[in-house]
């Protein structure tokens, strides 16, 4: 359904309640001005000192070496793919992950690894959420169950509260029902 905001506000059992939050502007505020702050220092490149410039021209051939890097290294593993498609079916790749959307590091993990076609790895992937369902299922009926067993073992514990508190009530506390009829 499509939701929309009505100045008239009425309530019903089929009506749909949206709240609409938008949170403090600080981070927006911050933001802003370091974009501002980094605009200005860029515009303002010819005026920083040399050594700041010989500085970022470093960081800068840094940034274009690293670039150059993957650029290689994905024509390397390209190569190797074909050569490894030819000789050793189904083929390797080096650094499968390579071009992943994860994190920077988990990209060079595993170091290589077999060519899964699609329909194998949609295959791959079904049984992994297969597995992850049943692992959160099995998790939920044990959390489950641990409740559950608490829930008794604090109602057993309740009860034998219970007939010994009923069991002074008749007796009293240290005494003997003997004892106190032989007192009359």
């Amino acid at each position: 359904k499509h939701v929309t905001i009505h100045n008239q506000q009425i309530a019903g059992p089929d009506f749909e309640y949206v709240f609409l939050y938008e949170g403090s502007k600080t981070m927006v505020i911050l933001g802003s001005i370091g974009l501002v702050l980094g605009v200005l220092a860029f515009v303002m490149f010819p005026l920083w000192p040399p050594i700041m410039r010989t500085g970022m021209s470093y960081v800068t051939m840094g940034l274009f070496g690293f670039m150059g890097f993957l650029a290689v290294l994905g024509v390397v593993r390209l190569i190797l793919f074909g050569i490894t498609a030819v000789v050793l079916k189904p083929g390797i790749w080096l650094f499968p992950r390579l071009w992943d959307d994860i994190g920077f590091f988990e990209s060079f993990v595993p170091l290589w690894a077999w060519h899964v076609s699609e329909t194998e790895a949609k295959k791959i992937k079904k049984e992994e959420r297969r597995a992850k369902k049943e692992r959160k299922e099995a998790k939920r009926l044990a959390k489950k169950n641990k409740k559950e067993s608490s829930k008794a073992s604090l109602s057993d514990s309740k009860k034998s509260d219970k007939s010994s508190d009923s069991f002074e009530a008749v007796d009293g506390p240290g005494k003997n029902s003997d004892s106190s009829s032989s007192e009359d």
